[in-house]
């Protein structure tokens, strides 16, 4: 009787300590999406431009650890960049990069302030990337990407 008790309750404290991993993943997950999405929509759009670029290059990075990216070009110039990554991914449109990062260009230099459809058109390309890399994503990989890294999937 007491050997079962103890094993239950055993069980019973394992069972709190996996739940409450699982919850604390959610949580970090959540709070990263929420950040994110603050500095993307900040009230400043050339700066929330500027972020989104950030977080471009950076899913090139993640995706290169995850395997589904061979490699990641030199960053000496962010044109140059944006024409190399459109080489290596095949699936991705000549020019749309590049366009990309000339908008950045002109948020980050440009006299003029950027209007939310331009904001909005860096970050469809960037959620874009986030749905190519995981539909190429290996399996053990996808809970890193998911929760660990905290980008969209569907």
């Amino acid at each position: 009787g007491r050997v079962l008790l103890k094993i239950f309750v055993v069980l019973l404290m394992l069972a709190g300590l996996a739940g409450g991993s699982a919850g604390m993943v959610v949580l970090h997950r959540k709070r990263v999406l929420q950040e994110r999405n603050r500095r993307f929509f900040q009230k400043n759009i050339n700066r929330g431009i500027c972020e989104i670029s950030y977080a471009i290059y950076g899913i090139f990075q993640d995706a290169k650890e995850a395997g589904v990216l061979q490699e990641v070009p030199e960053q000496n110039d962010d044109r140059e960049f944006a024409r190399q990554t459109e080489k290596i991914l095949p699936w991705m449109e000549e020019g749309t990069y590049t366009a990309i990062v000339e908008l950045v260009e002109r948020a980050s230099f440009g006299p003029d302030p950027l209007t939310k459809k331009d904001r909005a058109r860096c970050y469809q390309f960037y959620e874009s990337l986030e749905q190519q890399f995981w539909a190429q994503m290996p399996r053990q990989k996808r809970f890193w990407w998911k929760y660990m890294k905290a980008y969209k999937v569907s």
